[in-house]
């Protein structure tokens, strides 16, 4: 994560933020793909309407090497051939985890999980998507 601006919160709380983004490199180690991640964060960002986390997430994407066109898409990934069906559930996980709609069926999701990742992974995937709602919250709360 990029934390070169300094916010409100890293000043008052150093030791919170330090914490939050030793999760992010507790998250890699369980194989979650850096190119997945940033989908993720920035598909929670985009759907919170954090600016600065959009932003952040979509650079960060690309000097990974993520293709323009994959990020322009990401708000339509279901109907987009560039995206397969891994990161399609990923990202169906991400909005369902970040929109706490009653109506989807998570068990049934997180069962279509398991068809291409491990508990563990699922685990990891799911405290990502928790850790940048938290972080959308902090930069929301800041603007």
């Amino acid at each position: 994560m990029n934390t070169t601006q300094q916010s409100q919160f890293q000043s008052t709380v150093p030791d919170i933020f330090l914490s939050l983004i030793n999760i992010h490199t507790l998250i890699a180690e369980y194989g979650i793909e850096k190119n997945l991640s940033h989908l993720v964060m920035l598909r929670a960002s985009q759907i919170n309407g954090c600016s600065f986390c959009v932003a952040m997430h979509t650079q960060d994407a690309r000097k990974e090497g993520e293709s323009n066109q994959r990020l322009d898409s990401l708000i339509v990934f279901r109907d987009m051939d560039c995206f397969d069906d891994k990161e399609k559930l990923a990202l169906e996980w991400t909005e369902a985890l970040t929109t706490l709609d009653s109506k989807i069926a998570h068990k049934e999701l997180h069962s279509q999980l398991l068809e291409y990742y491990s508990a563990q992974q699922i685990s990891a995937l799911t405290s990502l998507i928790g850790l940048i709602n938290v972080w959308n919250r902090i930069r929301i709360s800041e603007h």
